[in-house]
């Protein structure tokens, strides 16, 4: 029995002549689908992890291409103090005694 075995490069004309477009194309689709799927999971996990609702169901039904996802993750994340920062605050002051009993 011989079993047909077929290279990268003729996989790769076998989808494109699937489709009916150029290997540069699907190639291309193929790129931006991986660049966009992983933009908007790491999103959607940050808009999730945050309770942002709104940013979460706007990112899961609006493909933007990874762009509103970025635009997210950059520019509405909460800010952080550096560690450098808490250690120069000064400690809260402490409660009365009478407040204690």
């Amino acid at each position: 029995m011989d079993t047909a075995t077929i290279s990268d490069a003729e996989a790769g004309k076998l989808i494109a002549s699937i489709f009916g477009w150029g290997i540069g194309i699907t190639l291309l689709i193929i790129f931006l689908s991986i660049w966009s799927v992983v933009w908007k999971a790491i999103a959607l996990w940050r808009a999730g992890r945050n309770n942002h609702m709104g940013w979460f169901i706007v990112m899961f039904l609006i493909n933007t291409l990874g762009i509103l996802e970025i635009i997210y993750i950059f520019a509405c994340q909460p800010k952080q103090s550096k560690p450098a920062e808490q250690a120069a605050q000064p400690a809260p002051p402490a409660a009365p005694a009478a407040l204690n009993q």
